[in-house]
């Protein structure tokens, strides 16, 4: 059973990874929602 649940909605990142050589040089930016329960 959980006390508190910590959402966070549409979190951006911007990161330089990927298998194409263009994605680490350019970067592309990531969304995130994620639900925790502590």
């Amino acid at each position: 059973m959980s006390i508190y649940t910590i959402t966070l909605k549409n979190c951006a990142f911007y990161a330089r990874h990927g298998v194409l050589k263009e994605e680490s040089v350019l970067g592309q930016r990531f969304f995130v929602d994620a639900e925790l329960d502590v």
